[in-house]
């Protein structure tokens, strides 16, 4: 089976399950948190985007310090 047929059969999958032909895990518990924490939408909010940006910014910075 070549990429492109392949990528067909897969697509097909995805019509016939009306979504990922697998079940996806969550692999953490730091994702698992995150997760819940926006469902009870506890989540950071902003109110204009830059803010945003700012704050991943911020979190990069402190993931690449640790």
């Amino acid at each position: 089976m070549i990429y492109s047929q392949a990528i067909n059969v897969f697509n097909k999958m995805i019509v016939l399950n009306k979504g990922i032909p697998f079940n996806i895990k969550i692999p953490t518990k730091e994702t698992e948190s995150a997760l819940n924490e926006l469902a009870k939408k506890q989540g950071k909010t902003f109110k204009v985007a830059d803010d945003l940006f700012k704050d991943l910014d911020n979190c990069i910075f402190m993931y690449k310090k640790n």
